[in-house]
């Protein structure tokens, strides 16, 4: 029997449903073969598309307000991964691909008054990819129309098993990410850099959370991974003991805050996952 994909995202992609009242949940049909249900702060949705593409999503909130179906806004669609659109938003045209037998596009734009706090994530399940040790398949998301990038929190064997992190919504894909590990880990450090330099926050703070990824920075050019990883740990412990007082961390709908502690805490993930690869297979 084939394993299953499993992809998972930290606090996060609200799949709508309609929720009857506390405690209560109810499914309902939606549009491309979704039917989505929730429960408390968690969504989840089947997703049936032409060609047998299908999958399970589970999605979950540390919180939330007014989350339901018609405030989520997702759809799913199959997409043509030899077109060069596509491609152009993918980080190696040579090295990064949609895999053929899982062409899916899910693209979450909520509306309404629906808002949640810190970081996401969300569960990707499907039985049209089969696991292998070392697997290179990975979470990308990207703003609409945007570039992709890698937001892989954790792949684990049996079946995959794929977790990333993230502080807002946008579209997402499966990728078989076949770039060298060191390489990637450059650009996460990069990123998380340019980001942390781009956040409101105080003068102390800022210097904290420098301080700690130079440390991290330092031990992944020595090759001390295991160091590297204790710092990002470190980092996002700094950055989550702030969150709604130092670090603005409330997404909502209408797209006018910056929920800064969501996205750090979402890059730092991920780049801990490759930190985490780069410890345990190499390069």
């Amino acid at each position: 029997m084939a394993n299953r994909l499993f992809v998972s995202l930290r606090r996060a992609l609200a799949l709508g449903v309609l929720l009857l009242g506390s405690g209560s949940a109810m499914a309902q049909v939606g549009t491309n073969g979704v039917v989505v249900s929730i429960s408390g702060n968690t969504a989840t949705a089947q997703i049936s598309l032409p060609g047998n593409i299908g999958a399970d999503l589970t999605l979950a909130f540390d919180s939330t307000q007014n989350l339901s179906a018609a405030n989520l806004g997702i759809s799913a669609q199959l997409v043509d991964v030899n077109a060069s659109g596509l491609i152009a938003r993918l980080p190696d045209s040579l090295l990064t691909s949609v895999p053929s037998a899982f062409p899916m596009l899910i693209t979450i734009e909520p509306s309404g008054g629906f808002s949640f706090t810190n970081s996401y994530s969300v569960n990707i399940h499907t039985s049209n990819l089969v696991y292998v040790a070392g697997t290179p398949l990975r979470i990308f998301k990207a703003p609409y129309g945007g570039n992709f990038a890698d937001i892989t929190e954790d792949v684990n064997q049996g079946s995959v098993n794929t977790r990333g992190r993230e502080g807002g919504f946008s579209q997402f894909l499966i990728v078989a990410d076949m770039r060298p590990s060191a390489n990637v880990a450059v650009g996460k450090f990069n990123a998380l850099n340019v980001r942390l330099s781009n956040t409101a926050m105080s003068p102390a703070l800022l210097n904290q959370l420098n301080a700690t990824l130079a440390q991290a920075l330092t031990a992944f050019n020595a090759n001390n991974y295991v160091a590297a990883i204790g710092y990002i740990d470190t980092f996002r412990s700094q950055a989550q003991a702030q969150a709604g007082t130092g670090l603005a961390n409330v997404w909502r709908a209408s797209r006018d805050l910056d929920n800064a502690e969501g996205t750090l805490d979402g890059m730092a993930s991920t780049l801990r996952f490759t930190l985490t690869r780069l410890r345990d297979f190499g390069q």
